[in-house]
C-alpha cells in the first residue's frame, strides 16, 4: 500500500460537500470503478476524528459505502458522530448539517441497517446452534429452528481450493446463467444491477416432472470485509408491492401450482483463505409456499437439495477453470468492463495487500488481448511498480519481478473501456 500521498489525496477530495457516488448510474455506462482500494483498512480503523478532519473523514465514508467496504463506513461514521456530539467548533456543526441532509440521512440509514444484517450473517456463521443434518461430498448441511416463528434456517458449507477468487466472484455475478448449472431452474435473470456487488434478480424452478413451479425475486447487496478475510452477499425477496412492470418479471400464474417463494433471509459468505482458497457458506430460511406436502417431506428433501445447490455451484467455478472458451460466465470475463475497470483491480489489490502470490486466470489466458487479460498484467505491473506490497519482497509471497509479457508488450497504463471490451 503506497501511503506517501496523504488520505486526503488518496480519495480525491474537494474541500466541500460532495454527493455520494452512484454506482447504479456506473453501472448504465459500463464505468464501475474502485474509489478506495488505495485506502487500507488500518487507515480508517486507526483514524481520529477532529475538527481539522471530519470533512475528509465523511467524504470518507461516502467512498467506502461505495465500494461496498460497510463494516469500515460504518466503524468511521460513528467516530463522526462522536465527534459531533462533543465537538463544539464549525466543523463539528457542518457535519450535523450534512448528515441532516435529505439524501445524506437516507444513505447513512440504510448503511446502517445493512451493516446490522451483514454482521448478524457473519455471526450467524460462527453459531454453534447449528444441528448437523447431512454431509455428502465433503459438503455439509445444517438446520436450526427459529423459536420466534418455529421456522427452519438452512446452512450449507463447503470449501474450494485451486480456483482464483475473481472466478469465484464472477459466477455468483452473473444471475443471468444461473439456470445453466442449478437443476430444475428453467429460467433466471438479473433485473437491475444497482452497484457494483448489488442487484436484483428473478429465477423459476419448473423443471421436468416436478408437480408445482415457483419463482423469486430477490435483492442481494454484498459487503466487501476482506480485512476480517470475508466478502458477505445478504438480501431477501423484493415485496409484491414494490415489483413493477418495468422490471419485466410477471405475477405468478393463477394456478393451484403456481406460486412466488417468499425468500425471508439469504446470504452467501465467502471466507477467503488463499487466491485459490474459499470457504463458503450458504444460510437461508424461505417459505416455499408447498401447503399440500407435509412439512417434513419438506424438510427431508431440503437437506438434500441445499447440499446439491453448493455442490453445482462449486463445478460451474471450476468449469472457468477447465473450459474458459465456452463458459459463458468466462465469455463475460473477457468482454465485460465490469471485470477489467473493477473486479481485476480488486482482487489484485487484494492479493498484494494479503501478501498473496497472484494466480493465473485461465479465462484470461484464452485472449490475452483483451480488456480483461490486459488489465490483469498492467494492474499487477502497476501495483509493484508503486511497491505496495506488504514488507519487503521475500516476505511478500511473490518472488518474481513483473510479468514477463507485459514487458514484452511495452504496454501503457490501463484504460477504461466500452461493453465491447475495446480501448
Amino acid at each position: 500500500m503506497d501511503c506517501s500521498r496523504s488520505l486526503q489525496e488518496r480519495i480525491s477530495f474537494v474541500n466541500q460537500h460532495q454527493p455520494w457516488p452512484d454506482p447504479e448510474k456506473e453501472g448504465r455506462d459500463g464505468s464501475y470503478r474502485g474509489y478506495t482500494m488505495e485506502v487500507a483498512a488500518n487507515e480508517t480503523q486507526a483514524l481520529q476524528v477532529g475538527e481539522e478532519n471530519v470533512q475528509v473523514a465523511y467524504r470518507l465514508v461516502q467512498l467506502l459505502d461505495a465500494d461496498t467496504r460497510l463494516f469500515l463506513a460504518d466503524d468511521l461514521l460513528q467516530k463522526i458522530e462522536a465527534f459531533t456530539r462533543t465537538g463544539t467548533g464549525p466543523q463539528a456543526e457542518w457535519a450535523m448539517h450534512v448528515m441532516a441532509r435529505s439524501e445524506d440521512s437516507q444513505r447513512l440509514e440504510e448503511l446502517r441497517r445493512r451493516v446490522q444484517v451483514c454482521r448478524q450473517a457473519a455471526r450467524d456463521m460462527q453459531s454453534e446452534d447449528w444441528e448437523l443434518a447431512h454431509t455428502e461430498e465433503g459438503i455439509q448441511t445444517f438446520l436450526r429452528r427459529d423459536e420466534g416463528d418455529n421456522t427452519l434456517a438452512w446452512r450449507t458449507h463447503g470449501e474450494i481450493e485451486d480456483c482464483p477468487v475473481v472466478s469465484q466472484l464472477a459466477v455468483l455475478r452473473e444471475a443471468d446463467h444461473y439456470h445453466d448449472w442449478i437443476p430444475l431452474m428453467d429460467k433466471s435473470k438479473v433485473v437491475k444491477r444497482l452497484g457494483k456487488i448489488e442487484q436484483m434478480l428473478w429465477f423459476r424452478v419448473a423443471g421436468r416432472g416436478l408437480p408445482f413451479v415457483r419463482d423469486a425475486v430477490l435483492h442481494l447487496y454484498g459487503c466487501d470485509a476482506s480485512e476480517e478475510d470475508l466478502i458477505i452477499l445478504s438480501g431477501a425477496s423484493i415485496p409484491e408491492d414494490e415489483i413493477t412492470e418495468s422490471m419485466g418479471v410477471r405475477p405468478p400464474k393463477k394456478k393451484w401450482n403456481h406460486a412466488r417463494v417468499d425468500i425471508k433471509y439469504f446470504s452467501i459468505q465467502l471466507r477467503i483463505l488463499s487466491p485459490t482458497h474459499t470457504k463458503i457458506d450458504l444460510i437461508y430460511k424461505l417459505d416455499v409456499k408447498i401447503k399440500f406436502v407435509p412439512q417434513k417431506v419438506i424438510n427431508y428433501f431440503s437437506k438434500f437439495l441445499c447440499g446439491w445447490v453448493i455442490w453445482f455451484l462449486f463445478q460451474e467455478m471450476r468449469r472457468l477453470q477447465t473450459d474458459p472458451v465456452e463458459s459463458p460466465t468466462a465469455q463475460l470475463m473477457r468482454s465485460e468492463p465490469f471485470y477489467a475497470n473493477y473486479l481485476v483491480p480488486y482482487c489484485l489489490n487484494l492479493a498484494y495487500t494479503k501478501g498473496w502470490e497472484v494466480p493465473p486466470v485461465p479465462a484470461f489466458e484464452i485472449n490475452k488481448d483483451c480488456a480483461s487479460a490486459q488489465a490483469w498484467r498492467q494492474e499487477y505491473h502497476e501495483l509493484l511498480a508503486k511497491n505496495r506490497l506488504l514488507g519487503d519482497e521475500e516476505n511478500s509471497g511473490i518472488k518474481e519481478s513483473v510479468d514477463k509479457e507485459y514487458r514484452d508488450s511495452g504496454g501503457e497504463s490501463r484504460k477504461q473501456v466500452d461493453y465491447q471490451g475495446e480501448e
